[in-house]
């Protein structure tokens, strides 16, 4: 687990290098009625640190974590099949990484929606 921000930019650092990383997509947390919340405000925070390493892409990430559950959910991976403290953990890992892949997804298709519609 990481100490702080700093040691966090220069892990994602080394990964993005590692993988020719150019463009960093950052969840913010909206509220429901588009504001920012407290934990959107850390994430825009921590989210322009890592100017340093790449270009910054904020996007919003509502109902990322909800469709990820579900889609855990309907391939029996979700956490009501985790019995021990270990297994919850394991299971909200599984989660957290799904929910950053629904993130990203939803962001690649809007680029490519984009890219289609210009002349």
């Amino acid at each position: 687990m990481r100490t702080s921000d700093r040691e966090a930019v220069e892990t994602i650092r080394a990964i993005a290098r590692e993988r020719e990383a150019t463009v960093l997509v950052v969840g913010l947390p909206l509220g429901p009625s588009g504001e920012m919340t407290p934990q959107a405000e850390r994430s825009h925070a921590f989210g322009r640190k890592l100017r340093a390493v790449a270009q910054v892409v904020f996007w919003e990430e509502s109902f990322s974590t909800a469709t990820a559950s579900e889609l855990l959910a309907a391939l029996g991976q979700d956490e009501a099949h985790a019995r021990s403290a270990r297994q919850r953990e394991a299971a909200r890992r599984r989660l957290d990484a799904a929910a950053a892949a629904v993130l990203l997804q939803g962001y690649l298709d809007r680029q490519r929606s984009e890219h289609r519609s210009t002349p």
